[in-house]
Order: structure tokens, then sequence, then C-alpha cells
């Protein structure tokens, strides 16, 4: 089974290398979308997983609140898809 957690609020230079790095337990296995929604300066990323979406619910929970280069990073589980 696979789920996505979203990443918002990412710097302009950010790479699918650096978000596995920080993400580190979202294993080597995990499909990066780095996203263009408008804004250069504020990137978003769709990361997709085999995992539980529970399991990423409790990730996204963990870093709720953390601040990345000089951000503050949201990390979520969407409701769907």
């Amino acid at each position: 089974m696979s789920a996505k957690l979203m990443l918002g609020n990412l710097p302009a230079d950010i790479t699918e290398e650096d978000i596995r790095t920080r993400f580190c337990c979202l294993g080597a296995g995990s499909r990066i979308s780095l996203l263009d929604n408008g804004n250069p300066n504020r990137r978003s990323a769709i990361v997709e997983v085999d995992a539980e979406r529970h399991t990423l619910q409790l990730i996204a929970d963990h870093n709720s609140d953390i601040w990345w280069r000089d951000r503050h990073i949201s990390v979520y589980v969407p409701i769907s898809g």
C-alpha cells in the first residue's frame, strides 16, 4: 500500500536528494515529485511512500513544526489521493 506525504514552503533550490536526506525515515523507495505552484520561492513536494497512511501521519505529526533552511516547513498527509 502506498500513501502520500505533502511538504510545503520549501526553498526554490530544494532537490530530491535534500528531501531524502532530511526525511531518511521514508526509505530509498520513496518517489518524490517537486512542484512549482506559481511562486518560485515557495516550492512543494509530494512524497509517495510504500507505507500505510497511519505511519505517514505519525511522521507528519513528528515533523509538524520544523524549521529547515530558515523556513517553517509544512508537513501533512492529504485526506485523499
